[in-house]
């Protein structure tokens, strides 16, 4: 294990190191266009610290130059059951804020999908800012009110005055995730009416319910409750709003400008219990990767001496972190998703084809590795609907 930190979040003198895993691709939003470029894609290892005095959870192991998001692409819209939960949330967000007739923000907006559907529900204007996507030639929906920036968002953004910031599954990334925060807040100090919404991945869901396939190099923050607290309130944030999403698996933040930052030293009784909740939490990670990557490799031995004809089906997170584990290139070469953007590429790393799941018809597998649990029924029904009928392993 590493030797200890301070903390990133709130400078703690000492986290404590409690899981570390082998060399993996530094980032899984970026497919490669050929097998060869795959193979030599860059690597890091994790290093993840725990702190016990907000509970911030960092990958030490990070280094900020192994990160590019000028060609990311982490949509995950192509899943029905994903769409569902990203209209429930604008709807949501249009409902219980009145975001009616207003102008939103979407920083980090990716290709758009999200900032398109909320201006749609409550008729609004949208700007969405992402330094990774070119949407010159992007067709734009009928009847929706939006326009896109390709840029990094800054204090020169203080004059577009949004009713609402959203900010979807990015501070996690950052090098430093306050600072992006900070600028929001310094960006809104004549709007203090304005709201923010900020949805990170779920330290509470990824440890606590031990989905350590999850656990990838380019997450430089795990928030839970109380260090997502602490974040919000420590760059000049009153929290309006704060509980788990989307199956527990990540977290949303509503919160406004606050007249004045509250201290940070200030931590409720709960808040300490949840801490030390988290702490014990960590503990066992490792061991239970251990005891997850033998499992794992008695399982894939004994696919590899049964012969049995292996497809994966998922080309996210999970699947790039299991594909990479493990020397699998020989035996899986495939690997199945419907993000039609990563079709024909291949994993960073390990090299696997992505391919489209009409392919599974010509190459008739036998077992079917389910990288992502959250979507296996809406995988199945699609292999039943395929009309094949092969077994299924469910990471």
């Amino acid at each position: 294990m590493s030797s200890t930190v301070s903390c990133q979040l709130c400078g703690h003198s000492s986290t404590e190191p409690f899981f570390d895993m082998p060399p993996v691709p530094t980032q899984d939003g970026i497919m490669c266009d050929s097998r060869a470029e795959a193979e030599v894609f860059p690597t890091g290892s994790i290093s993840l610290h725990f702190c016990s005095a907000c509970s911030y959870i960092g990958n030490e192991g990070y280094e900020a130059e192994k990160i590019s998001f000028d060609a990311y692409d982490f949509s995950l819209d192509h899943s029905p059951l994903f769409m569902r939960y990203i209209k429930d949330l604008a709807r949501y967000l249009v409902e219980a804020y009145k975001i009616k007739g207003k102008r939103v923000v979407d920083v980090g907006c990716g290709d758009g999908g999200f900032l398109d559907i909320i201006c749609e529900a409550g008729g609004n204007e949208g700007i969405g800012i992402d330094s990774g996507f070119d949407h010159s030639k992007r067709t734009q929906k009928q009847g929706v009110n939006t326009r896109f920036i390709q840029d990094y968002y800054s204090k020169k953004y203080r004059d577009l005055r949004p009713d609402l910031i959203c900010c979807r599954l990015v501070i996690d990334l950052l090098e430093d995730p306050a600072a992006l925060l900070r600028i929001i807040r310094e960006n809104l100090e004549d709007c203090p009416e304005s709201l923010v919404f900020i949805e990170v991945p779920s330290a509470n869901y990824t440890f606590g319910e031990r989905v350590i396939w999850n656990v990838v190099y380019e997450h430089r923050s795990w928030f839970s409750l109380t260090s997502l607290s602490y974040l919000m309130e420590s760059c000049g944030f009153k929290i309006l709003e704060l509980k788990p999403f989307w199956n527990n698996e990540f977290l949303g933040v509503i919160a406004q400008p606050a007249p004045k930052p509250k201290p940070s030293s200030i931590l409720s009784a709960r808040q300490k219990e949840n801490i030390k909740g988290m702490q014990q939490i960590v503990q066992n990670f490792h061991k239970d990767f251990e005891k997850l990557l033998s499992r794992s490799e008695q399982h894939l031995k004994s696919i590899k001496e049964d012969g049995l004809k292996t497809i994966a089906w998922g080309a996210g997170a999970r699947g790039v972190t299991f594909l990479n584990l493990f020397d699998l290139r020989d035996h899986i070469r495939y690997i199945v998703d419907i993000n039609t953007k990563r079709q024909g590429k291949f994993i960073p790393g390990s090299s696997q084809e992505i391919v489209a799941p009409e392919f599974i018809l010509s190459f008739q597998p036998d077992l079917i590795i389910i990288t992502n649990p959250t979507y296996a029924q809406e995988i199945i029904d699609h292999v039943r609907y395929l009309g094949l009928e092969p077994d299924f392993w469910v990471l």
